[in-house]
């Protein structure tokens, strides 16, 4: 005895829609950050323009040397800000935490590294 299976019938088309385009929102009166946060902020940071001859790496030991000790100061700079950043007008409370904690992590991990570097040289 078979059994005859149901044919279901075709799914309809589903009826075209015109769609109307959707018209962009009045822009609204926002006043630029620039210009309702105007700080006076002297940069800490050294930046490298790109001619710069610390771009070039140095070719004796003794250029690396005088270099390393530059870098050491401004480092010491950083450190000494970074010491500071609680007197700092005009920065949330959550973003100097976030600053210091960023700040101390790569010390720390600098410091390792500089501390493995030392110890290698020291066994020979």
């Amino acid at each position: 005895m078979a059994t005859k299976a149901k044919v279901r019938p075709a799914p309809k088309a589903a009826p075209k829609v015109a769609v109307k385009p959707v018209v962009a929102p009045a822009k609204l009166a926002v006043k630029p950050i620039a210009a309702a946060a105007k700080v006076a902020v002297k940069p800490t940071a050294n930046l490298i323009p790109m001619n710069d001859p610390w771009l070039t790496p140095p070719a004796t030991m003794e250029e690396r040397l005088s270099r390393i000790e530059i870098l050491g100061e401004r480092i010491e700079e950083y450190i000494k800000f970074m010491g500071g950043v609680g007197k700092l007008n005009g920065t949330s409370a959550e973003l100097k935490h976030r600053a210091v904690a960023m700040f101390y992590e790569r010390l720390f991990l600098l410091e390792q590294e500089l501390c493995k570097i030392q110890e290698n040289l020291q066994l020979g």
